[in-house]
């Protein structure tokens, strides 16, 4: 087990020389020897006698580094003669020299331990031709030098390149700790470690340099636990545990191995799954690498994890409210060692509801005092997308404090870290069926920025909501309630409803007696980036389409007066939209002939200045006079009407009848209901039972049905007129043809009726 061990006993000797000496250790590693210098405390005979025999090191206690004096053989991996030399006396042990001896008085003796017989020399005659020996006798008060077997191989190399600095912070004493490997021509490394405030470290690899945080917790084991340790205590039955955490680098650390796992002073090839170094005297297998289980080891994985849950809200950073989240332990895997889950459970049982988590303001805070964002924000699926949306809420400065900082959820791992918080059991939500942090809908998310705001600040908030809004992807947002978030001209808070909230438009008409808009706030419409953003969520200007569509609901319902003191600007405001839309928009808003509510509200001046239904006029030419000689109340007054003969083709209005959209007549409903009940008497003369109203068409005329009209107009001109209009619809061959009414669905015998033209 001490194989490749080499280099770690020997620093680990040098530093219990050390203790209480603040001083500095040297490896020197060439292709004929391995020094180790120190300058503690020299060796004395019961050193000696311990190096001589196993099991009797000097060392004692559960807190130093090493106590069985096993270690130290582990050099007989790469010499056969190690050689002390120390200010208090100088020895050396040889193989060759040993084995004489021993057969002097043991001829047949099997073995032949090295390290039982020292013999005393001097270490001045030892120096002569070893510049490296000399130079390290100038300030050490005690060297190791190993010479190399013939055989040696390149493990020493590998140990001085692999050797983590972290050591340092369990060899305190250890001022300086310098590597050389001469032999494979490698530049001299320098670690240092230098207390900064408190628990505040720096650490030197020589090459660059970072900040730890050092943390230790007292122990006194449980009778239960020394039982299971089966060696004798000497300290107080009690242990120390140590947590050094870095600030930075923490995953690159992670990678090389310095960090995220348990350490006996030295690395372990156990992972605690907490970044970082948890360090104290474990039970190990015989190499040192692995934790072993029983009652010992159970209780001071305990106590580590009381240890990280009360050191961790100490890590919070200001510049970056949610750092300390990276140091606790990942989701769970199967690859996960006993001690390591065990570490995590304990650790996330502690944390929670303790206040580890920040809030806007980084003030760390219990889960259950904040509000979190919408699941689509945090999510692995559409972090990426939403980050844009997530950076605009949070640079709105008067932001609320209570929701949870937005640095949580720059990451997946932080976020499923915020999800085991706040769950009892400290599951995730995702993976391990855990409740998770709760979440906000988008809608209070948004709103959120504007509660409680008034004056400049409602504007402020607003302007961000609306912004924040727009970053949302459509394919997201589509779906999404996102509250009530525009500020209104009259600073009341609407919905982003593209129907009802309007930019101010630039059409110059009097609108005091047009439909009732709403307007967003001046302020956020004199803002270039607002406009752009409401835009993009199809909040429009009020352009004379808008206006029209609107004055349109509201003429839907008009009476007469309603008529007479708007219909100028109905009309006004058709002429500034475009041609096309407006008789869309027209039939959209003022006609839908199935209805039981069925009125088309549209209507037009005459020339003897009022409202007349469209379908209640006709053009001046063959019927009616345009000098108001007669019919004044029917002829279209085409003064005023003189831009809108597309809109009248479109509706059927001319000056004679002819063949033209019949739903668009008001005689057509009455006729179509006469039809029907006709239609259903026929039918129970027939003995068929009553067919259902409502599935009853005239066949091949739902989609097309055109007849002789308009017809309506007959009711409103004078005998000449309607004398000439009838003259002129019974020449039209349309006016004979008739209508054929079937059900739908049932097979019912069809029957005709006289077109609406000849029955009305």
């Amino acid at each position: 087990g001490y194989a490749n061990r080499q280099l770690v006993e020997l620093v680990q000797n040098s530093a219990d020389a050390l203790t209480g000496v603040r001083g500095r250790i040297s490896i020197i590693l060439t292709d004929k020897y391995l020094y180790c210098a120190d300058n503690g405390n020299p060796i004395i005979p019961e050193g000696v006698n311990s190096l001589m025999r196993s099991h009797l090191s000097t060392k004692s206690g559960t807190n130093v580094i090493g106590r069985f004096g096993l270690g130290f053989k582990a050099v007989l991996a790469v010499t056969d003669s190690p050689e002390f030399f120390s200010r208090s006396g100088s020895f050396v042990f040889d193989r060759v020299r040993s084995e004489n001896r021993i057969r002097e008085r043991v001829p047949d003796a099997p073995r032949f331990p090295v390290l039982r017989l020292p013999e005393a020399v001097d270490p001045v005659a030892h120096s002569d031709g070893d510049a490296n020996l000399r130079g390290l006798m100038s300030w050490a008060t005690n060297i190791v030098r190993l010479p190399l077997k013939s055989d040696y191989d390149d493990r020493l190399s590998d140990q001085i390149r692999d050797f983590k600095p972290q050591c340092l912070f369990f060899m305190q004493d250890v001022e300086r700790l310098t590597l050389a490997d001469y032999a494979a021509g490698e530049k001299q490394q320098d670690f240092t470690l230098r207390q900064i405030d408190g628990d505040e470290w720096r650490l030197n690899d020589g090459e660059s340099s970072s900040k730890w945080r050092f943390f230790t917790r007292e122990h006194e084991l449980s009778t239960k636990a020394q039982d299971d340790y089966q060696t004798e205590l000497e300290d107080g039955d009690k242990v120390r545990i140590s947590w050094a955490v870095p600030l930075e680098r923490i995953r690159v650390l992670e990678q090389a191995g310095a960090s995220g796992y348990f350490w006996a002073f030295f690395p372990t090839e156990s992972s605690s799954l907490v970044s970082g170094i948890l360090n104290t005297h474990w039970k190990t297998n015989e190499d040192r690498q692995n934790l072993l289980p029983g009652d010992y080891n159970d209780e001071l994985i305990l106590e580590a994890a009381k240890l990280v849950a009360e050191c961790l809200p100490k890590l919070w950073d200001k510049a970056d409210p949610s750092r300390h989240l990276d140091v606790l332990p990942r989701l769970s895997e199967a690859v996960d060692a006993r001690y390591a889950e065990m570490l995590r459970n304990e650790i996330f049982r502690l944390l929670y509801g303790e206040q580890v988590i920040p809030d806007q303001s980084g003030t760390l805070c219990g889960f259950d005092e904040l509000q979190y964002p919408p699941s689509k924000v945090t999510d692995d699926a559409n972090r990426s997308k939403l980050e844009p949306a997530a950076l605009k809420w949070q640079s709105y400065k008067k932001r609320p404090i209570e929701w949870v900082h937005h640095s949580t959820h720059t990451s997946r791992t932080r976020w499923s870290t915020v999800d085991r918080l706040c769950d009892p059991q400290g599951r995730s939500r995702t993976r391990e069926g855990g409740k998770g942090a709760p979440r906000s809908s988008f809608a209070e998310w948004l709103e959120a920025l504007a509660e409680g705001k008034s004056g400049a600040d409602a504007v402020e908030a607003s302007k961000v909501s609306i912004q924040t809004a727009a970053l949302i992807p459509e394919d997201i947002r589509r779906y999404e309630d996102l509250g009530k978030i525009v500020l209104t001209q009259d600073s009341s808070w609407v919905s982003l409803d593209s129907d009802k909230v309007f930019l101010p438009g630039g059409v110059d008409v009097d609108k005091s007696e047009v439909a009732e808009f709403t307007l967003v706030h001046p302020d956020l419409s004199s803002d270039e980036e607002t406009v752009a953003a409401l835009k993009e969520l199809r909040i429009q200007e009020v352009s004379a389409e808008i206006q029209f569509r609107e004055l349109c609901k509201k003429a839907r319902r008009w009476d007469d007066s309603d008529w007479n003191e708007n219909g100028e600007i109905f009309w006004e405001l058709s002429r500034l939209a475009d041609q096309d839309r407006v008789t869309e928009i027209a039939w959209e808003e003022l006609d839908n002939p199935y209805s039981s509510d069925y009125y088309f509200n549209l209507k037009v001046r005459t020339l003897s200045s009022n409202w007349q239904p469209f379908d209640a006029v006709l053009l001046p030419g063959s019927i009616v006079p345009d000098n108001c000689s007669r019919d004044a109340d029917v002829a279209v007054d085409m003064k005023f009407h003189a831009r809108d003969k597309g809109i009248f083709e479109w509706f059927g209005v001319e000056e004679k009848p002819c063949r033209i959209f019949i739903p668009k007549d008001s005689v057509y409903r009455s006729y179509f209901n006469f039809c029907k009940r006709e239609y259903q008497k026929y039918c129970q003369s027939m003995g068929h039972s009553t067919p259902r109203y409502d599935k009853l068409a005239f066949l091949n005329r739902d989609d097309d049905p055109e007849g002789t009209g308009p017809l309506e107009v007959l009711r409103h001109l004078s005998n000449e007129g309607r004398a000439r209009y009838t003259d002129l619809a019974l020449r039209l061959d349309d006016t004979y043809e008739k209508w054929t009414i079937h059900h739908r669905s049932v097979d019912y015998p069809a029957k005709k009726f006289e077109s609406p033209s000849v029955l009305q």
